[in-house]
């Protein structure tokens, strides 16, 4: 079992939560992407384990649909998508 990414709520308003599973303790990349490709927001985070979080302020974003994507140091990538409001 790798890494397993969660966001909450979704669709979000303002504050994006997002839960981070791993059976180890990482760095993680975080890029919020736009409809277009684009990334509009990244940052990166340590995790220490399983019930890891972290959050992002989306209040400046467009409403629509964005992608998160969450890659480990080992490469491991995960995409979820969520809806602005």
């Amino acid at each position: 079992i790798g890494l397993n990414v969660s966001v909450y709520p979704n669709p979000v308003k303002d504050k994006l939560q997002i839960q981070l599973d791993n059976p180890k303790p990482t760095k993680v990349d975080i890029q919020i992407i736009s409809p277009e490709g684009k990334w509009v927001q990244s940052k990166r985070v340590t995790i220490s384990g399983l019930h890891s979080t972290a959050s992002f302020d989306i209040s400046n974003l467009q409403s629509g649909i964005y992608f998160l994507q969450v890659t480990t140091a080992d490469g491991e990538k995960k995409i979820v998508k969520f809806e602005r409001l």
